[in-house]
């Protein structure tokens, strides 16, 4: 049961890390200004309401987040227990996850965390002032980041429910789970295409 656990973690991990990775490389190819309107269409805002609006939908008691120790948009700071995965993956870089069993919100979960590491496309935002793209047009992020390449700034947390309900259907659970984040995934992506294409409509409207 463990190792199902384990593999469902490594699994959701492997998937946050492509919505980021993907998310930021359509938003640079796009040329959108980062701005606080746009700020949602960026991995960290967007898994985080991604987690929201699936919590909402699901019945399962999954709980899912990305978090880090120094963030340029408070939203998205670690907890303690997560802090502790944070410093466990500095310490151990070679490791791609942990599991543990933990009591949290007055419940048993398993609690797997997987390493966020900054990539070379991360740098745009999150990098020295030479790596930031001229369209980053928030304060927090031009004067914040200067990450190196490669290191450790946060963790991919997934809360799952310790009871024998959650044993008996976790392969279940975790296929509705997949099925929706990529759902979620295509739509945010489809909104992305069409922001692109009108985009330059708006700018010229607002210029006339």
């Amino acid at each position: 049961v463990i190792t199902s656990y384990q593999r469902i973690g490594e699994e959701m991990g492997h998937l946050l890390s492509a919505v980021n990775h993907t998310t930021v490389q359509q938003f640079l190819k796009s040329e959108i200004p980062l701005t606080n309107q746009t700020l949602g269409f960026l991995p960290g805002k967007f898994i985080q309401q991604l987690a929201a609006n699936y919590s909402f939908r699901s019945k399962s008691r999954i709980i899912f987040n990305q978090v880090t120790d120094f963030p340029q948009n408070r939203d998205f700071v670690a907890s303690n227990i997560e802090m502790k995965s944070i410093d466990f993956f500095r310490q151990h870089p070679a490791e791609t996850g942990i599991l543990k069993q933990i009591r949290w919100r007055g419940s048993d979960f398993l609690h797997y965390s997987h390493p966020v590491r900054t990539e070379k496309v991360c740098l745009n935002c999150h990098g020295s002032k030479s790596t930031k793209t001229a369209h980053v047009a928030l304060e927090q992020y031009v004067a914040g980041g200067n990450y190196p390449e490669g290191s450790i700034r946060g963790v991919q947390n997934f809360y799952l429910p310790y009871d024998n309900l959650f044993f008996e259907y976790g392969e279940q659970v975790f296929k509705r789970l997949l099925r929706n984040l990529l759902l979620f995934t295509g739509a945010f992506l489809l909104c992305v295409i069409v922001v692109v294409k009108f985009w330059p409509e708006v700018e010229d409207r607002r210029a006339g």
